[in-house]
């Protein structure tokens, strides 16, 4: 591990094995790559290669969803199965949380809400007296 030195070249090979969903973990793991540090410092210094990072991590987020769907069709352990799928569902929401995360829908009615703001020690709400927190 952290032997071989960063290149665009090998920086594209890392992203694509992302998209189709491999680990940075499992990835730098392998005998001659470079550490996970030295690939994220490329990463974060140079904006092009942050999107194409960002690119391969939402494919990584489809791949998920896809072994999800083969996982439930081919599993012959439904436990295992389920655990399988709970860790792909969970991982596809954290890297792409506004394709695969829970929807939050909030729902508002009557009056608007009161707004409280603290300075110091007082609590200020419109149209109420101030309070000494």
């Amino acid at each position: 591990m952290g032997l071989r030195k960063v290149t665009p070249e090998l920086l594209d090979q890392i992203f694509e094995r992302i998209a189709r969903g491999e680990t940075m973990v499992e990835i730098c793991k392998q005998k001659g790559m470079p550490g996970q540090t030295a690939i994220y410092r490329a990463i974060e210094s140079d904006l092009e290669v942050r999107k194409k990072y960002a690119h391969a991590r939402s494919q990584q987020a489809d791949t998920f969803a896809e072994q999800i769907v083969a996982e439930a069709r081919s599993a012959k352990d439904a436990q295992l199965g389920r655990l399988r799928m709970d860790a792909l569902k969970w991982a596809a929401s954290k890297i792409a949380p506004k394709k695969y995360g829970d929807r939050v829908e909030l729902e508002h009615s009557g009056e608007q809400p009161a707004i409280v703001v603290k300075i110091g020690d007082a609590i200020v709400t419109p149209g109420q007296p101030l309070k000494n927190a």
